[in-house]
């Protein structure tokens, strides 16, 4: 048996040039099934379904100040275009932190969007290698990250690593809708590995999800955000579910399945109004100006206001298992839905320089209403950019008239 040879190295500095850009389908060997592992250098990859069209869902009400050009586009019934998920084998995969690098023969980097839920166009991408590295790092004022590779302590992994380390993989929220189907993906396409590859640290109350999905602690291989680079001789990629505006359709069956595992025991009725807070949030971004108006009127209207992160996991479920109505501002505690009923309905307080489509595609998986309240925000922003924001009372009042109507 021959002795596979390391990769070529990897250049030493972000700052490196590489002169194109190349997409999986240039790089990789289309095949039926993954079931050998790949040659030093070389990827295999499979579609695991067609590219498709899907239609959005119609959310039930849409009020407030949101930007003219996405109105139409979060009124739902649109068309749009989801690549074909894919899985791939990996001889030769290096993973910093939150982000994935692939080198090849010549040392070419990419971030292969269809793993990714985001395009290549999203600012937080690096020009020079098209890769994501989330937000778990040292930046600057421009929210460039500031790191070397050659400064980077190297992980070697010899066996097959499913590779679970994404951006975002330190939110408990991206876990339910990213990182968990991502790992019940694999296992239901027959992949076999001997170890996943997570970032270190993370959300403590993933132990015993990792657990009911067999990955004991022996199985994990960690890598410290920041401070390592893992090489992996055989990776292994699953694709998001979820793309930058809608989930594929495959994702139904299984967003269906974990939420059999997350929450076993269906609630019989439905019954409890919840407002999930972020006034405790450590980022402090996209905070709530007029929050104490609002958040009195919420509760006169009957909803508790809960701090997620101030409650046990098990309580969480819980509280959004007997949840038929909640009002959530947004970000991924929305992702929390997953453990509400079939049939709840969710209102998102978001900024005016918000477009978080995935809550319309997330509702309509997991057979649920969304709705949109929009808030001005204290100063123009751009697209996504984490500014704080006011809600209008009226628009308020017209959301939870329509939230409530169901």
């Amino acid at each position: 048996m021959t002795t596979p040879t390391a990769p070529p190295p990897l250049p030493p500095s972000f700052h490196a040039q590489i002169d194109q850009d190349l997409d999986l389908q240039e790089i990789g060997t289309p095949v039926a099934a993954l079931d050998r592992p790949p040659r030093p250098g070389e990827i295999l990859y499979r579609e695991l379904d067609q590219p498709r069209q899907v239609e959005m869902p119609r959310p039930f009400c849409l009020e407030g100040p949101m930007r003219p050009q996405w109105r139409p586009i979060f009124r739902g019934g649109n068309s749009v275009a989801v690549p074909a998920p894919v899985a791939a084998r990996c001889g030769g995969l290096g993973v910093i932190g939150q982000g994935i690098l692939l080198w090849g023969p010549r040392a070419r980097l990419h971030c292969p969007s269809h793993f990714t839920s985001t395009s290549r166009e999203n600012k937080h991408f690096l020009d020079e290698f098209k890769l994501h590295l989330g937000p778990f790092f040292t930046y600057d004022d421009e929210f460039q990250p500031r790191m070397e590779l050659s400064q980077l302590r190297e992980v070697h992994l010899t066996t097959p690593t499913l590779v679970l380390a994404q951006p975002g993989s330190r939110v408990f929220g991206h876990w339910l809708i990213e990182v968990l189907p991502r790992l019940l993906l694999a296992q239901c396409l027959g992949l076999e590995f001997d170890r996943v590859l997570l970032p270190s640290p993370f959300p403590i109350e993933l132990t015993p999800l990792l657990k009911s999905h067999g990955l004991s602690p022996d199985r994990i291989a960690w890598l410290e955000s920041g401070r390592e680079i893992a090489r992996l001789d055989d990776g292994i990629v699953c694709a998001n579910l979820h793309f930058e505006t809608a989930f594929a359709p495959m994702a139904r069956p299984v967003m269906r399945d974990l939420r059999a595992v997350l929450a076993p025991v269906p609630w019989r009725r439905p019954w409890r109004r919840i407002f999930i807070s972020r006034r405790n949030w450590s980022l402090q971004n996209r905070r709530l100006r007029n929050r104490e108006a609002i958040t009195e009127r919420l509760r006169i209207a009957g909803f508790q206001e809960i701090i997620l992160e101030a409650l046990p996991l098990a309580e969480q479920a819980r509280l959004l298992s007997e949840a038929s109505h909640v009002i959530a501002e947004d970000g991924s505690a929305c992702h929390m839905m997953i453990y509400a009923e079939p049939g709840s309905r969710l209102l998102v307080l978001q900024p005016s320089s918000r477009r978080n489509l995935p809550h319309l595609s997330l509702a309509e998986v997991l057979e649920q209403s969304v709705g949109f309240v929009v808030g001005a925000t204290a100063e123009p922003a751009e697209m996504k950019e984490g500014v704080d924001y006011s809600i209008a009372p009226a628009d308020l009042e017209r959301g939870l008239m329509a939230l409530l109507a169901g």
